[in-house]
């Protein structure tokens, strides 16, 4: 493109008399002029960057486990003194320090477990929880006086047996999970030994079941 300029530009002034066809050194000159011009420009045109600068780039996802239940209340069988079923769902997202995963349940009161306005009461060392958690843990018959003695509020005495739900040897390694894993438990109480020789007086029994997941 420089090129076809010049010698647009050159046959211009000849044209014009202003160069003469002869005239070489003159050409030569302007030539060298012009060439000169349009290198400059070309320098000027060239860009000029700063010194680079880094940005830190940062994401952050703490600790979770939350415990979520379905199936409704457990209610006893007067005819059989065990409930229905019911789940709990266990959802994590650990960073790979926790080394287990339990889930714990227990009465506040172990002496009067089920009460009843007659002070009728069943203790918690008269029931019995049986769970399942597929491919990792389950029990059935173990009294709920146990004292696991992990504090949070589990009250020793009044414990029925610690559900497994994962740990470091199931898992293959540290707990992690890629955006979380979920863990169902299937949960139902019993009375144990009941039978003939042992019948519930009458009355409406309540009580509380608290449920607790803990990754340590």
């Amino acid at each position: 493109m420089a090129t076809g300029f010049l010698i647009y530009f050159l046959k211009f002034l000849e044209r014009g008399k202003i160069l003469r066809k002869g005239d070489k050194t003159v050409k030569k000159f302007l030539v060298t002029a012009l060439l000169s011009l349009i290198a400059i420009g070309t320098v000027n045109a060239q860009l000029t960057a700063t010194a680079q600068v880094g940005v830190t780039v940062t994401v952050s996802s703490v600790n979770s486990i939350t415990l979520s239940q379905s199936g409704g209340s457990l209610t006893f069988d007067p005819a059989t003194g065990q409930t229905n079923t019911i789940q709990f769902n266990t959802t994590y997202n650990l960073d790979g320090t926790a080394t287990s995963i339990k889930l714990y349940s227990w009465f506040s009161t172990p002496a009067a477990a089920l009460a009843t306005s007659n002070n009728n009461n069943i203790s918690s060392s008269q029931i019995a929880a049986t769970f399942m958690t597929s491919g990792v843990s389950s029990s059935s018959g173990v009294p709920c006086n146990q004292a696991p003695g992990i504090g949070s509020g589990v009250v020793d005495g009044g414990a029925c047996a610690a559900a497994l739900l994962n740990n470091q040897s199931l898992n293959g390694g540290p707990i992690t999970s890629s955006g979380g894993g979920s863990i169902a438990t299937t949960y139902s109480l019993a009375i144990l030994n009941y039978g003939p020789s042992l019948k519930l007086a009458a009355g409406a029994y309540t009580g509380t079941l608290n449920v607790m997941a803990f990754a340590s």
